[in-house]
């Protein structure tokens, strides 16, 4: 019952009820500590799920609760899993975050830097691309461009090489190349992979920004005419990115 719980809170979190969502994480915390005790795995589980959402809201008073509690979260997955199992890089990834938005960038940087090249061993799970992706983003903010690139540049080269599965997981690799390899690169993986996700309206429409960007008219017109083909799959909801997609450069339709 307790995992519902935690599913539905965190299904909640998701559609943006955050207050009934916090709600029902507490009530899974108080109910677990008073089952398995405040250390317990099963406890901590819950209290990073509560913690995490604190920290998302970005308000201070809900961002310095989440912080205290993601710092002895932390300790104790520390003494209990080890460095370099997921759950302890999960909650120390969050804990940078919560750094950040207290102003402690130096404290979430040396934390990143520390702890992102064990994130790379557990790619290309999504959890750990979101991740690695987020710490890049954080060194892009941060103005430490060499970092971030190096970051992009080793995620690039840890995902595997397969075609993405996924519009999330497209846009993270071509991220993770233009940044390490530059715009001809990411449009040279474009070009090879132009019939990747094809019932899927943001990666025709990332291709086709890159196609346009490094002006390769070829290559944009067959996006052009692969996203329209395409339309009839592609959701009610999204039909207007074809229309962006075409309205990217002066061209005649048939």
């Amino acid at each position: 019952v307790q995992r519902e719980i935690g599913s539905l809170a965190y299904a909640l979190q998701q559609a943006g009820q955050v207050g009934e969502a916090e709600r029902l994480w507490r009530e899974v915390v108080d109910a677990r500590e008073t089952e398995y005790g405040h250390t317990n795995q099963l406890t901590l589980g819950s209290r990073f799920g509560l913690a995490r959402m604190l920290v998302e809201q970005e308000q201070q008073k809900k961002v310095d609760e989440g912080l205290s509690m993601l710092e002895e979260i932390v300790a104790l997955n520390q003494q209990q899993l080890g460095p370099g199992q997921w759950f302890t890089l999960d909650t120390q990834f969050w804990l940078g975050r919560a750094y950040e938005l207290k102003g402690d960038t130096n404290r979430t940087a040396a934390l990143y830097t520390e702890i992102f090249p064990r994130i790379l061993k557990f790619l290309p799970i999504d959890a750990a691309q979101f991740c690695s992706s987020r710490i890049a983003d954080f060194f892009v903010r941060q103005k430490q461009f060499t970092q971030a690139k190096a970051v992009f540049s080793s995620i690039y080269k840890a995902m595997p090489s397969h075609l993405p599965d996924g519009a999330l997981v497209f846009q993270r690799l071509l991220r993770a190349i233009a940044a390490a390899e530059g715009w001809s690169a990411a449009a040279q993986f474009c070009s090879a992979n132009i019939d990747c996700l094809p019932q899927s309206a943001f990666p025709w429409l990332q291709k086709a920004w890159i196609f346009r960007y490094v002006g390769d008219d070829e290559n944009y017109r067959q996006v052009v005419a692969k996203a329209l083909a395409a339309a009839k799959h592609i959701g009610t909801n999204d039909q207007h990115v074809l229309i962006e997609i075409a309205a990217l450069a002066k061209m005649q339709l048939s």
